[in-house]
């Protein structure tokens, strides 16, 4: 009986988390408004950040941060499919969720403890007020969170 009512809470807990998370497979035609928020802020960079070596540190942190941002939008569809896998499986066990949840998890905090780290590399490339600056266009027009939630990229 209590694991009855333990696989129906997990069952309703994945329901709720497929169904949040189905505008991953959205039609946002995000991939363009990326590129464009990409381009302007590598020229708000060099606009910016007038040393031209710091500019370039800078610019070199800026391909890493995307190219990581990238490879986690294509890690999160990979982990949404699974769950989605192991749901319609009827013989997935409770040990099957916890441990793709738990690889996920792992993948997730190495994935932040880089974005951190390339955050902070950005920060000593720049004075405070060109941080500033450019932090203040990241958090508009870049958001993380919105990038990887709502980007095409690898969902081909």
């Amino acid at each position: 009986m209590k694991a009855k009512a333990i696989l129906l809470a997990l069952s309703l807990l994945l329901a709720v988390a497929i169904g949040g998370c189905s505008f991953f497979k959205g039609d946002a035609d995000l991939p363009g408004d990326l590129a464009e928020a990409r381009a302007q802020e590598k020229s708000l960079v060099i606009d910016t950040i007038v040393d031209t070596s710091r500019s370039e540190v800078f610019l070199q942190l800026l391909s890493e941060r995307d190219l990581l941002l990238d490879e986690q939008i294509v890690v999160t569809r990979e982990h949404i499919e699974r769950i989605e896998t192991l749901t319609k499986d009827y013989h997935a066990t409770r040990a099957d969720f916890a441990d793709l949840f738990d690889g996920y998890n792992t993948a997730r905090t190495a994935n932040q403890r880089r974005y951190v780290e390339i955050i902070s590399a950005m920060k000593n490339a720049t004075t405070r007020e060109e941080w500033k600056a450019i932090s203040k266009y990241q958090l508009k027009y870049l958001e993380a969170r919105a990038m990887v939630y709502q980007s095409k990229v690898g969902s081909e």
